[in-house]
């Protein structure tokens, strides 16, 4: 049961951690930079600039919010409610 964790990891593990781990110390940079010197880094000083970002926050919303609409009205409807929900989406 044990011998999952106390064998050495492979090199493809270590690999992947490595990658894994430098995508967070950039993912966390980026933010530290943003909060420091503000969005005016972004460029925003042309007006097409505005759109990626509105996009990409809206193409977020409309990724995300389905999933919590359905837990929400899952949470209200109750068991049956949400058994009725997922037949009539199957059809």
């Amino acid at each position: 049961m044990c011998s999952p964790t106390e064998r050495t990891p492979t090199r493809a593990w270590v690999v992947a951690f490595i990658a894994a781990v430098s995508l967070l110390a950039y993912g966390l940079f980026c933010i530290c930079w943003t909060i420091w010197m503000g969005t005016g880094t972004w460029n925003l000083n042309r007006t097409i600039g505005w759109g990626y970002d509105i996009t990409n926050f809206v193409c977020g919303l409309v990724l995300v919010m389905p999933e919590h609409l359905f837990l929400q009205f899952g949470c209200c409807l109750g068991k049956d409610g949400v058994q009725v929900l997922i037949e009539q989406l199957k059809r």
